[in-house]
């Protein structure tokens, strides 16, 4: 798996949800990766469980706080990034040898990604994508307790690299796409973040 940071609960949140899409909320009703919330169609996943590389896919709780958060990162992305910025395209489109990689809005606009919740603390990675290529994105609790939506969208366009096939160290091209796509304030070379942000390690895949 891929991570973008540093992984005890369960993906229960034990509040009563209902089936809340975020694009019938203010996201309004476009094409852009989904993201999961408890009691929706997309359920929990935990992948490698019991294992040092376990990660958990599980769904937002409604009206959350890191609901509010990722829905903020999503509208950056969609009216800061999303066509709009023809070198982060061009990076994308580049990130696979063989020429196949996908640009920027075309990866943006995959509805088959989906980006879930990491309720633990003390990982070491904050965000995560289960495999180059993967679809599935999770993102973890100490990325929102960091109350910077900046952070976060570092770290969704990070991970959205590895899922057009930007591969682990020793490449570091998913944190170098923030250099392109209008996020150079945010890169420290490692995971994307800049160090006056938060201390990070080099144990993440990146």
């Amino acid at each position: 798996m891929l991570r973008s940071k540093s992984r005890d609960v369960t993906c229960a949140n034990n509040v009563t949800v209902v089936n809340l899409f975020y694009k019938a909320t203010n996201l309004g009703c476009q094409d852009m990766p989904q993201i999961n919330i408890a009691g929706g169609p997309h359920g929990d996943n935990t992948e490698d469980a019991g294992t040092a590389d376990e990660a958990r896919f599980c769904g937002y709780a409604a009206k959350s706080k890191q609901l509010t958060l990722l829905k903020q990162a999503f509208w950056i992305v969609q009216h800061n990034v999303f066509k709009k910025n023809s070198h982060c395209n061009s990076y994308f489109k580049l990130l696979r040898a063989d020429g196949t990689s996908r640009s920027f809005d075309e990866v943006w606009q995959d509805q088959t990604i989906w980006v879930s919740y990491d309720p633990r603390v003390g990982l070491d990675w904050d965000g995560l994508t289960n495999r180059v290529d993967g679809s599935e994105i999770t993102i973890g609790e100490e990325a929102f307790r960091k109350g910077n939506v900046w952070y976060l969208t570092g770290v969704l366009v990070h991970e959205l690299a590895h899922n057009n096939g930007a591969g682990g160290p020793p490449s570091k091209a998913a944190s170098t796409a923030l250099k392109f796509c209008g996020l150079a304030a945010l890169y420290d070379g490692a995971v994307g973040v800049a160090p006056s942000l938060t201390q990070r390690n080099d144990t993440r895949v990146v």
